[in-house]
């Protein structure tokens, strides 16, 4: 099990955890979208890995428009925290302004 790859004091020794990304994501019992969802994003997040070179971007795995997508990590933190900042002016059209498309699509 990669688990004991990872956590094995010989190996990398961190601190790893099995989780069911459904549960993760979204709470609750997983349906049959949730164990999808974690199995595309999981091949999506392998073949990331496989394709990987010391240059690249490290990415998450979203999905955008209904797609499997990967997306710059470090972007994404920076957005998340003008969010904050414009949340905290109480400048709200801002902030839903850096959030993605869809967030204000749904929040309307």
């Amino acid at each position: 099990m990669v688990k004991n790859i990872l956590a094995n004091k010989d190996g990398l020794a961190l601190d790893t955890r099995i989780t069911t990304l459904g549960h993760v994501q979204r709470g609750g019992t997983a349906v049959a979208y949730d164990r999808m969802l974690g199995t595309l994003q999981g091949v999506e997040a392998v073949k990331a890995v496989l394709e990987a070179t010391p240059e690249t971007e490290t990415c998450f795995i979203a999905i955008t428009e209904n797609q499997i997508t990967r997306r710059p990590l470090m972007k994404a933190v920076q957005d998340t925290k003008q969010v904050a900042k414009a949340v905290d002016a109480k400048d709200f059209e801002t902030a839903m302004g850096l959030r993605d498309t869809e967030f204000a699509e749904m929040f309307t």
